[in-house]
């Protein structure tokens, strides 16, 4: 176990990779309208750049990194993948064609797919169960955190290249104001990158306690679980379908329906992002920890439940009302809510898993959420408000495929929850995830050899 100093530091080097992956990530959604007219593209291949064809890359790859991840050196997997992440956003700027864009973009899809099954595994190796939770619920507002940045800083950058012309790099010649923001937001990944490698320590796995024989592969370690991990990790897919569509479209949204330049939607959009962001990681982390360690999986669900029932109404007011003004408050609120899931989401995954396969099972998460919330909400999203009427029915589309997705969220999470309570006195005698029932060692540093 870490020092509370020395675990906080691990967490924010952590969470500063992860604020860059999602920069990386969601910067596109600020520049749609620049790459359609530099590419001569359509919103269903932006969704197909937002959505699949980045998803599925990291999805794919997100198992076998997983495997690594439970046998090898996380750190240094982390460490590289941020290195060559950072590399391919930098590519994405520099690429000549839509077709060299896309197999960039593919790349850095791959190397994110390491970062967070290496985080969510170091931590439940660094900290006690009682720690576990607000780590964790501070590590997952990165998302907010990074997808805010990313729409301010995208929205500056971008104007300032269109003003003062793009970059102008030896070798490559002048970039056009898009390719410029893209070679920015990926540099600073590189430093970062380089000091998680240098400063981080691989901690000491927690050795796992004695399994059957059935269980020592990973279908037999979870198949005494699988009732509350398949509606659970479902539910939790058709939560991300949602919060990966809006985050993908509602800057287009507010550009084509409001009428407003991308400059202002990112200094407005980004801000709501992070504030709000935090503030709902936070809200869910205090709402968690009330519960104790044995109800924490049942409370983090039926969180998650009132998150898929309060922002139906929200999402429809946001894409529906004609004031700008009530449609950015009516937004901040689904960011709000979507923030209190997400920070929590990871943690019933890290209790209830197999140590064992705890990144694999994160990595299955990751699979499900990337593929289909990540890739199939902001591809379908595009593709139906093509179908409905073009780009400017963008929020009529956001509401065919977030509002269904959250009803069958709730009904998903719901399944869990009742195989839950009805399970939960056997994981107590079990030992939850190999780690609930076991004593929390004294906080005391342990280095540990890479």
């Amino acid at each position: 176990m870490l020092t509370p100093s020395r675990g906080w530091y691990v967490v924010c080097v952590f969470w500063l990779c992860a604020i860059i992956s999602y920069i990386d990530r969601t910067v596109v959604s600020i520049l749609v309208d620049a790459l359609k007219h530099s590419f001569s593209i359509d919103d269903a291949q932006i969704g197909l750049v937002q959505g699949f064809a980045f998803t599925v890359c990291y999805a794919v790859m997100g198992i076998p990194l997983a495997r690594a991840l439970d046998k090898g050196n996380r750190v240094r997997i982390a460490g590289v993948c941020v290195l060559v992440w950072s590399l391919a956003t930098i590519a994405c700027g520099l690429a000549p064609n839509f077709h060299a864009f896309m197999a960039a973009r593919a790349v850095t899809a791959v190397a994110e797919a390491g970062l967070i099954p290496a985080a969510l595994s170091i931590f439940t190796d660094s900290f006690s169960p009682r720690r576990l939770v607000g780590r964790t619920s501070v590590f997952m507002t990165a998302p907010f955190v990074g997808g805010g940045l990313s729409l301010v800083l995208g929205g500056l950058l971008l104007r300032g290249f269109t003003q003062s012309g793009g970059l102008s790099l030896p070798l490559v010649g002048a970039l056009e104001p898009w390719q410029s923001v893209l070679v920015c937001v990926g540099a600073p990944g590189l430093l970062l990158g380089a000091v998680l490698l240098a400063t981080v320590r691989e901690p000491v796995r927690q050795q796992p306690s004695a399994l059957p024989t059935a269980s020592a592969t990973f279908p037999g370690a979870v198949k005494d679980r699988v009732g509350f991990f398949a509606p659970y990790l479902i539910g939790g897919m058709l939560v991300t379908v949602g919060f990966y569509s809006q985050s993908a479209w509602a800057p287009s949204f507010f550009i084509r329906v409001h009428h407003l330049g991308a400059a202002d939607v990112g200094r407005i959009l980004g801000p709501i992002n992070i504030f709000f962001g935090l503030g709902g990681a936070l809200l869910g982390g205090v709402l968690a920890s009330r519960a104790p360690d044995e109800l924490a999986a049942r409370r983090i669900v039926q969180i998650a439940m009132g998150v898929t029932l309060a922002v139906v109404p929200l999402i429809a007011g946001t894409y529906l009302v004609a004031s700008t003004t009530l449609a950015m408050v009516l937004y901040a609120s689904t960011a709000l809510l979507f923030a209190m899931y997400l920070a929590l989401s990871a943690i019933p995954i890290q209790v209830l898993a197999p140590r064992a396969f705890r990144a694999q099972v994160i990595a299955v998460a990751a699979f499900l959420n990337t593929v289909g919330g990540g890739g199939s909400g902001p591809f379908f999203t595009g593709w139906v408000s093509e179908r409905i009427g073009g780009p400017s029915m963008i929020g009529h589309g956001l509401l065919i495929v977030a509002i269904p997705s959250a009803l069958l969220a709730g009904a998903t999470l719901w399944m869990a929850l009742r195989w839950l309570k009805a399970n939960e006195d056997s994981f107590s005698r079990a030992g939850r995830g190999d780690m609930a029932a076991e004593p929390s060692p004294p906080e005391v540093h342990q280095p540990a050899r890479a």
